[in-house]
């Protein structure tokens, strides 16, 4: 998830970062969240610079 917030903010974005990111990256990990679903998450947490 890191990596996905470093590469937001160099390009000009930040990520709202609170308890559910934890849970999302455990999702992802552990094939509970689809990739069109994190898709969707991402654009509710991140806003232009």
């Amino acid at each position: 998830m890191e990596a996905c917030r470093l590469f937001l903010d160099l390009n000009g974005y930040t990520m709202t970062i609170d308890q559910q990111v934890v849970q999302v990256a455990v999702d992802i990990a552990t094939r509970q969240m689809t990739f069109e679903a994190f898709v969707s998450w991402l654009r509710e947490h991140t806003n232009p610079g």
